[in-house]
């Protein structure tokens, strides 16, 4: 999970995905600029789109899925917690 402003060219994205070398990254579907896809592509990272609300969801129905299943036993961390009320963090 994170979150992070970038730049156009997307320096900081690309130094993430080095750093952190994931395989694969689930991604909404038209969510991402070519920009943004070049650099995903660039590291060899398995790039899945998902259909917005389908099958990406969006942070308030994890939030709430994971309430619904009492998934931390009545008691969110605080990592999540920081980043509720952020449509843009990642998940």
């Amino acid at each position: 999970m994170g979150y992070i402003e970038d730049d156009a060219s997307g320096t900081q994205l690309e130094t993430l995905i080095q750093q952190i070398m994931p395989k694969e990254l689930l991604v909404e579907r038209g969510g991402l600029s070519k920009q943004t896809e070049l650099v995903i592509k660039n590291k060899n990272t398995i790039m899945t789109k998902r259909k917005p609300g389908t099958e990406f969801w969006d942070n308030k129905r994890v939030e709430g899925h994971l309430s619904m299943q009492d998934y931390f036993n009545g008691s969110t961390p605080q990592a999540l917690a920081d980043f509720e009320d952020n449509d843009l963090v990642m998940w």
